[in-house]
């Protein structure tokens, strides 16, 4: 079965608090769910590296798109 998509559109900011999502991610059944977050921000850099280093996801589990991709989605 396709696994549970999760989307995060969001300004990536310290206020919007994105850490916690992965946070969250990280206690769901790791088949069953993928997180898409859409955004841009001066964490960007900061999220990615936590998601993919700190929580150890797959970019395939996780993964950051730009806003101007967002449209690409529709």
């Amino acid at each position: 079965h396709e696994p549970f998509e999760l989307l995060v559109v969001s300004r990536l900011t310290k206020e919007k608090n994105i850490y916690a999502a992965l946070d969250i991610m990280r206690h769901l059944d790791q088949p069953d769910f993928r997180l898409t977050i859409i955004g841009y921000g001066h964490e960007s850099k900061a999220l990615e590296h936590y998601a993919y280093h700190v929580c150890n996801f797959s970019p395939e589990r996780v993964r950051f798109l730009p806003k101007h991709t967002a449209h690409e989605l529709v």
